[in-house]
């Protein structure tokens, strides 16, 4: 970003913890495991056939001109618009790891060339003329595949798109106090993530 904003970040680190049980809590767990296998197993192996036999086959097949679009932000200058939930169309390693979370596509009016063919989530904030929203991002590297995501945003003077910076694949919310943007993030596994923008052209003023 120009000269006029200062960033300043803090990221927190959580810890996956996975404890082993005692063994006889194992033991315990196995048994009450046992009935409700010997229950579920059936019903999920009927229930996919007939999904496979009778629903499918008829299916409308799903395609991205489809998707329903409602208006994100509009404001004199950007209408912003993303899809209802586009999961169905990822890779099946980005829909694992994302698990249940929605992400959307964005289009713009005028047509911004950046957003098309990426992922967002529905975060978005205004401050200081520019609009800030998260992209989802898929990183693969060496076979090990990991989702991280960037905060970018789109000076509303001329469209310009900038990223600020990249990190992990944080939940976002924002808050605007007097000549600062605050965001913080957290994730699954409790890391915590501290982002302030502040025009410092404004607080010399």
């Amino acid at each position: 970003m120009n000269s006029r904003f200062s960033i300043e970040i803090s990221e927190v680190k959580g810890k996956l913890n996975i404890g082993k049980n005692p063994w006889y809590v194992e033991i315990l767990l196995i048994i009450i495991m046992i009935p409700f296998l010997i229950i579920f197993v059936p019903i999920w192996a009927i229930g996919n056939g007939i999904d496979y036999l009778f629903v499918k086959p008829f299916q409308k097949e799903n395609k991205f001109e489809d998707l329903k679009w409602t208006v994100l932000i509009e404001n004199e200058n950007l209408k912003i618009e993303k899809s209802e939930p586009s999961n169905i169309f990822l890779s099946k390693k980005e829909m694992d790891w994302l698990d249940e979370d929605p992400i959307y596509s964005l289009k713009s009016i005028p047509e911004l060339p950046f957003l098309e063919g990426k992922i967002f989530s529905d975060f978005i904030a205004e401050f200081d003329n520019r609009v800030f929203l998260q992209r989802i991002l898929p990183v693969e590297e060496n076979n090990d595949f990991e989702l991280k995501s960037e905060l970018i945003s789109i000076d509303l003077s001329n469209f310009g798109v900038e990223t600020i910076k990249q990190f992990d694949y944080y939940y976002l919310e924002s808050e605007i106090g007097k000549n600062e943007l605050e965001i913080n993030g957290i994730d699954q596994i409790g890391s915590k993530l501290n982002l302030k923008i502040k025009n410092t052209f404004a607080n010399n003023v």
